[in-house]
């Protein structure tokens, strides 16, 4: 269904002419593949856009407490990263290109570091 991350070219697996239901040239998805898909993009964006509302209070609280503690240099990046690669996902033309593999990624390694420095605190 997705091309690997090293090839430059666009993976377009839906029709750009979405009715409602799962598209028949799909590559092997069915009605319920895709909507599982679409709904777990769709709830990954929402829990990284109240995670970036909850970063925009704590430093509008506490904005030299923020930008003192080195995590929240990586939680940010974190959740817009996440938004940007899962956003691929939750729309009816999936087109995935390298430069987003690549920002998944990155989102990846700083979920890692994000989790060890959480686990650190205990």
């Amino acid at each position: 269904v997705i091309l690997s991350p090293v090839e430059d070219t666009c993976v377009k697996v839906f029709n750009s002419n979405f009715n409602g239901s799962a598209p028949e040239d799909c590559e092997g998805l069915t009605t319920h593949e895709y909507y599982f898909l679409f709904t777990c993009a769709g709830l990954c964006i929402l829990l990284a856009l109240l995670r970036l509302a909850i970063e925009a209070i704590q430093f509008c609280r506490h904005p030299v407490q923020y930008l003192t503690d080195w995590v929240n240099w990586l939680e940010v990046p974190l959740y817009l990263c996440s938004i940007v690669f899962t956003y691929v996902f939750a729309t009816p033309c999936l087109c995935v290109y390298s430069w987003q593999w690549q920002i998944g990624v990155v989102a990846v390694f700083l979920a890692w570091i994000v989790l060890i420095s959480f686990f650190q605190k205990w």
